[in-house]
C-alpha cells in the first residue's frame, strides 16, 4: 500500500475485498486501490508508521486492531500535514498467503501546521454510529 502501486496494492487484497468509511459507506477493492493511487503525495516526504494494537486469530482470519499515522513536509491543498487513523482489518489465510479481506475505520483525524481540521470516531457503545464528526477551520 504505501508504494502507491496498483498493482501492489490489488495483490494484496481478496477478490471480496472491502473498504467501509466512518459513514458505512463501502467501496471495492480495484477502487480503493485507485483512490489511493490518485493521492497525488510526494512519497519521499512523507513518513507513515501503522502500529498493531491487538490481532485476534479465529480459524484462517485474523483481526486485526491497528493504528495509523502519517506526517509529510509537503505542502499541498489538497493532502493534510497528518492523518491519524483507527481500523479494524481481516486477513484470510488461502493457500498458504493471506490476504486482506475488509477494513473498516474507526477513527479519523487530519490536521494542516498544528491544528486539528476534522475528527470522525465511532461511537464504541454502538458501532454505525459516527460521533464527534466535525471540520475545523483551516
Amino acid at each position: 500500500m504505501a508504494s502507491g502501486e496498483r498493482e501492489a496494492i490489488l495483490a494484496l487484497l481478496a477478490p471480496d475485498f472491502v473498504s467501509e468509511d466512518l459513514d458505512g459507506r463501502c467501496i471495492d477493492g480495484l477502487t480503493m486501490a485507485d483512490r489511493v493511487v490518485a493521492l497525488k503525495i510526494d512519497r519521499s516526504k512523507r513518513v507513515a508508521v501503522t502500529t498493531l494494537a491487538e490481532l485476534t486469530r479465529e480459524g484462517d482470519e485474523v483481526l486485526v486492531d491497528q493504528f495509523y499515522r502519517m506526517t509529510t513536509t509537503e505542502r499541498s491543498a489538497n493532502i493534510p500535514d497528518a492523518v491519524f487513523a483507527r481500523s479494524l482489518d481481516r486477513w484470510r489465510l488461502v493457500g498458504g498467503e493471506w490476504y486482506f479481506v475488509r477494513t473498516t475505520t474507526q477513527a479519523l483525524e487530519a490536521h494542516r501546521g498544528r491544528r486539528r481540521t476534522f475528527r470522525a470516531r465511532l461511537d464504541p457503545a454502538d458501532p454505525g454510529v459516527s460521533v464527534e464528526l466535525s471540520k475545523f477551520d483551516g
